[in-house]
């Protein structure tokens, strides 16, 4: 009989697609289910007791991943905010932006040239508070860091402009309706360095990465400092 001379493990491995056969590559933001809203220690700004906005503590957060494809020799991390409103009118900061306002990209944290021995990043990694005039772009022992966009939203601020590096975290407008998902998402690349300087761009990463992605692995957290009287129509 066939099914005695294969096995179950047999007729699953000659049922089933090659895909199926391999470790899934996935990446986890510990403490937080995907889609579930980030800690808010892990932000630019939030909004205190009192309701008003503050600071944030801006600490990276950690992650782990496992699956990693075989023949990886790097890896590369993005962070993404897709969910950023292109323009804002005045008559939005009374009655909010609405969900189906045109949306744009918005990066907050770029690593490129991570070892391949890498299985975590621990909490703080690439950030572990406020710097008022940016980190710098400089590879660190967890890898270079590129320029997120708080480089080009600051820059006309003259108490934080300079180069963004590494990571920044979220700091959605409190009149945006729409809850914000940040998507982080892990490259496994068969290169081990790519040919960029400290500062890069996304699309600078994108472009380098181009024929090198072996897999991807993402995670989604959201964040929220929505206006509270804006709540009830976020809902």
């Amino acid at each position: 009989m066939p099914f005695s001379r294969l096995g179950l493990a047999g007729v699953l491995a000659m049922s089933l697609p090659g895909a199926a056969l391999a470790a899934q590559f996935t990446l986890t933001l510990p403490g937080v289910p995907d889609g579930q809203p980030m800690p808010a220690r892990y932000s630019f700004c939030t909004r205190g007791a009192d309701q008003h906005i503050h600071p944030g503590s801006d600490i990276s957060p950690p992650l782990t991943w496992s699956g990693v494809p075989a023949g990886t020799r790097s890896f590369a991390l993005t962070m993404i905010d897709p969910d950023v409103p292109a323009r804002m009118t005045e008559a939005e900061t009374r009655t909010g932006v609405p969900v189906s306002a045109q949306r744009q990209i918005f990066v907050h944290w770029l690593l490129a040239d991570m070892g391949p021995g890498l299985r975590a990043l621990p909490e703080g990694a690439d950030g572990d508070g406020p710097v008022a005039h940016g980190k710098p772009p400089i590879r660190t022992r967890y890898g270079v860091r590129g320029a997120n966009d708080f480089t080009f939203a600051l820059s006309e601020d003259a108490r934080h402009n300079g180069v963004h590096a590494g990571y920044d975290g979220p700091c959605p407008p409190s009149i945006d309706l729409k809850p914000h998902g940040y998507e982080i998402t892990l490259y496994a690349l068969d290169v081990a360095h790519l040919p960029l300087d400290g500062g890069f761009t996304r699309d600078d990463l994108m472009a380098a990465m181009k024929g090198h992605v072996l897999g991807k692995a993402r995670t989604i957290a959201t964040y929220s400092i929505l206006k509270p009287s804006l709540r009830a129509k976020g809902q």
